[in-house]
């Protein structure tokens, strides 16, 4: 690729320009279509990850008489909400710590 790009420079052609055109959008559109995949797999595995979480944490410290407790008790208080948002917390930072130490190790 790099010496045919280098000799449309010294030797113009069109077919040959065409060629490197087309070669082009398609290395593009394919790199583009690899990103989104990798994107939205990405997305999926984080939230299923905090799906689980929040569920699994919920049965653990939420069990099913609190809402009960807690109007008896009068209290204003929303454990549910702060499950998901540290769960959520939880992940993404693990996720980006984990994945970046391995891209860093992957790039030396």
């Amino acid at each position: 690729f790099q010496k045919r790009y280098g000799n449309l420079y010294q030797q113009p052609s069109l077919p040959l320009f065409f060629e490197l055109i087309r070669n082009w959008f398609i290395l593009h559109i394919t790199r583009m279509i690899t990103y989104v995949y990798e994107f939205y797999v990405e997305d999926m595995f984080l939230l299923h990850w905090r799906d689980h979480l929040t569920r699994y944490f919920e049965a653990i410290w939420v069990p099913n008489t609190y809402v009960f407790k807690m109007k008896e008790a009068g209290k204003l208080d929303n454990p549910d909400q702060r499950i998901h948002v540290d769960t959520a917390n939880f992940v993404t930072q693990t996720y980006s710590l984990t994945f970046g130490v391995m891209k860093m190790l992957l790039n030396l």
